[in-house]
């Protein structure tokens, strides 16, 4: 957060061209028309932005009596499949406690339009050696935070990826229950979108099959602002 210090002439009480503080406060502090003053501009970072939007979310959250899962660090190895299919792909992912492998498959961009079948396994690098083994290396290598929400039989997440904004993800039975969550969370039918994480990098004209280490430098400084209270 940085802070910046200006002197600026009060053109008149009120007028946007000069002070924006409250008319009313103004006068309470005797300047009149003419009077200098000095501002202090605070100048918010967008982490705190980011934590501000998200806090909001698990406010909501906790007031429709979801229940907290906890945080976690996800590491994935990224496959092709043989042949390759540019909306299916492969993936072998732990959170640091449970493994799982993944094939996953992009139908269309709504809510409800990718795929996946997965199988739970017991550990990572020997998965990895035997898909290398059998011939099939990864093609990139992914981290990501996430906050787990459990709301009844549906899940609501917080997710950090490398240089996207974190975005709130609702898995549930239906389209339509998708949009009544994200409606009591606070948002609108525009906020949603079908994009999968590919999509949200491919908006900011990142092409994730080009990337071969998608990574943090060091962990998110929002995760900690969230976790207070939790």
């Amino acid at each position: 957060m940085k802070q910046y210090k200006l002197t600026q002439r009060v053109l008149k009480i009120g007028d946007r061209a000069g002070v924006t503080l409250p008319a009313k406060r103004l006068k309470a502090m005797g300047i009149q028309p003419g009077d200098y003053v000095e501002l202090t501009v605070t100048k918010h970072s967008p982490e705190l932005h980011d934590a501000a939007a998200m806090k909001s979310v698990t406010q909501r959250l906790k007031e429709l009596g979801a229940i907290f899962k906890g945080e976690f660090h996800y590491k994935r190895y990224v496959f092709d499949t043989h042949p390759a299919v540019k909306s299916r792909w492969i993936r072998l992912r732990t959170d640091g406690t449970q493994t799982t492998l993944t094939a996953k498959e992009i139908q269309n961009d709504t809510t409800t339009g990718t795929s996946e079948w997965e199988v739970e396994v017991s550990d990572l690098e020997t998965t990895l050696t035997i898909l290398e083994k059998i011939g099939i290396k990864p093609k990139s290598v992914q981290e990501n935070y996430r906050l787990l929400f459990l709301l009844k039989e549906d899940e609501v997440t917080i997710d950090f990826w490398p240089e996207l904004r974190p975005y709130v993800e609702i898995e549930s039975s239906s389209a339509a229950r998708i949009e009544q969550i994200a409606e009591l969370l606070g948002f609108t039918k525009n906020d949603i979108t079908g994009l999968n994480t590919q999509g949200l990098y491919a908006a900011k004209n990142i092409n994730l099959d080009d990337v071969k280490e998608l990574v943090f430098e060091q962990k998110p400084k929002e995760i900690e602002l969230l976790l207070k209270g939790q």
